[in-house]
């Protein structure tokens, strides 16, 4: 499926400089990770916690500069309240499940390749 986004229920005007435009597309990426649909006035803070979680263990889905901070972040997002796209929303409760299942199985994929390094060359001959 294809990821659709649209900008029409931004404020005008729509920033035009090379930065902004490289934070609404990361936005618009990072919204299939953060399980979030669009920015509304009422979910900036959710997307900031989404956003601020991801980076504290260290799966960005968008990368957020060199030493971001929750400000900084709420000010990218609610600059774009209005952008949507066609990712289902899910709850916080939901999105959590869900990250904690991906960390789960990537740390235990992790350290099965590290238990056996000589199985994993085979396998990459």
């Amino acid at each position: 499926m294809s990821l659709d986004w649209s900008t029409s229920d931004c404020a005008e005007p729509l920033p035009k400089d090379e930065d902004e435009k490289c934070i609404r597309h990361a936005l618009i990426w990072a919204a299939i990770g953060l399980d979030l649909g669009s920015i509304t006035a009422e979910n900036v803070d959710e997307w900031v916690f989404r956003l601020w979680h991801q980076h504290r263990i260290k799966l960005d889905f968008m990368w957020l500069g060199e030493d971001p901070n929750p400000k900084e972040l709420e000010g990218w997002v609610r600059r774009w309240v209005g952008l949507s796209t066609n990712v289902t929303t899910r709850t916080r409760s939901a999105w959590l499940k869900r990250i904690g299942e991906v960390m789960e199985r990537d740390t235990l994929n992790s350290i099965r390749y590290y238990k056996a390094p000589e199985e994993n060359a085979d396998a990459n001959d």
